[in-house]
């Protein structure tokens, strides 16, 4: 979750359907970046470099590819989940599942940007500063996507989300949502 949001105090008195709005909206975003590294991922092969990689590192562009296939998934399972088992409506269960479903998928995204830095590492600093590229990306991208989260909620206490009643969920925010 943004740290803007966890610092303004809005966001936990705003309205589920505008959590939820907002968690679609971060989750569209988060599917068009994934896309557009899985279009440098699908280019790599072609480039006229990628023949003199190690094969090593050309099964590990196979693999972040891969890993970024599932992180797509998982965001694309978002919407899909909402549209067909919610049939558009907005519920406590639907706010958390998407909740969980984004900071799950930010996992295998961190795990693919560091095997793409890694191998960009070994190409410029050898095998030891490849491994050390990759694992200090990958540790920066859980600092940030994980880390400072759970500080902020430590020092500001945890912030649940209370149950809302539920409020059926109009025709127009249901096309809006899309």
């Amino acid at each position: 979750m943004p740290i803007e949001l966890l610092d303004d105090p809005r966001y936990f008195m705003a309205k589920l359907k505008e959590k939820i709005k907002i968690g679609l909206d971060e989750d569209r975003m988060l599917v068009l970046v994934v896309q557009v590294l899985l279009g440098f991922e699908c280019k790599a092969a072609f480039e006229t470099g990628f023949d003199r990689l190690p094969v090593a590192a050309q099964y590990l562009k196979l693999g972040s590819f891969g890993i970024l296939l599932v992180a797509l998934a998982l965001l694309l399972t978002v919407p899909a989940y909402h549209r067909i088992a919610q049939e558009g409506e907005n519920t406590p269960e639907f706010a958390s599942l998407l909740r969980n479903l984004m900071w799950l998928a930010l996992f295998p995204f961190a795990l693919a940007l560091g095997i793409d830095l890694g191998i960009v590492g070994d190409k410029l600093f050898g095998a030891i500063g490849g491994v050390v590229t990759g694992l200090v990306g990958v540790s920066v991208a859980f600092f940030f996507w994980y880390g400072i989260g759970a500080l902020h909620q430590r020092n500001r206490g945890d912030h649940k989300m209370e149950l809302e009643p539920r409020e059926p969920t109009s025709l127009s925010e249901k096309i809006d949502s899309y």
